[in-house]
């Protein structure tokens, strides 16, 4: 969890040594549930009124999305370019 001007993000952060982009995106896709079965909501998660956005990043990646919806969570490139 991080804060950007005030407002709330959290970050996946990978090396490329032991993992990729892809399991951070994948960690936020199948572990970071908004509303987990049989608990309480977790408030950082859901949206609206929770984090703003969420990043995975690597080495030489990042991915960025806004929303939380489990297998479908679909995630943008935030790459600067070469």
């Amino acid at each position: 969890m991080l804060f950007l001007n005030g407002l709330p993000a959290t970050a996946e952060l990978k090396t490329d040594f032991t993992q990729g982009i892809q399991d951070a995106v994948d960690q936020y896709r199948f572990e970071r549930h908004p509303s987990p079965k049989g608990q309480p909501p977790e408030p950082l998660l859901g949206f609206p009124g929770g984090t703003l956005v969420h990043f995975a990043v690597s080495d030489f990646e990042g991915m960025m999305t806004t929303r939380l919806d489990g297998p479908a969570t679909r995630f943008l490139p935030f790459n600067k370019g070469a």
